[in-house]
């Protein structure tokens, strides 16, 4: 029987393993290397740039990524603000992807312009909203399928 004591959320985790750990790697790719000091400071530098933005405690932020460290960035960077992050399936189509960005009442999506694995997420996003081309300010969306973002 698992007995928890005390509760700890992802970033408690990482600042802890920074401590402890500070040059350790703990996110390995084929071509990178990162450790827990270089994550906590990309993770606080993605959770100052959702700040920037205007993102606050509760808010939703989708991340529209295939596996690489950006999304550990936002993952992270979105908690330590106490943001809300929402993963989305990277291999989701346009008509799934209208749905979950609207139905998780996302505030902001990031992705990214990297075609990956065969999925040009641009592409897909022009898909899913065809009212995007057409927004003259990316920090004002107007989009009827995405209400909140």
């Amino acid at each position: 029987m698992l007995v928890v004591s005390d509760v700890y959320t992802l970033p408690d985790l990482l600042a802890r393993a920074v401590n402890e750990h500070p040059d350790s790697d703990i996110v390995v790719f084929p071509n990178s290397r990162t450790t827990f000091t270089e994550l906590y400071e990309r993770a606080s530098k993605a959770a100052r740039s959702l700040k920037a933005i205007g993102i606050t405690q509760g808010d939703s932020v989708g991340i529209l990524m295939s596996n690489c460290i950006e999304f550990v960035d936002l993952l992270l960077g979105s908690q330590l603000i106490g943001a809300i992050p929402v993963p989305i399936n990277a291999r989701y189509k346009a008509k799934e992807l209208a749905y979950v960005i609207d139905d998780a009442g996302l505030k902001v999506l990031a992705t990214t312009d990297r075609i990956v694995e065969h999925v040009d997420f641009v592409k897909l996003l022009q898909e899913a909203f065809p009212d995007l081309e057409n927004q003259a300010d990316p920090m004002r969306l107007e989009l009827s399928e995405a209400r909140n973002l």
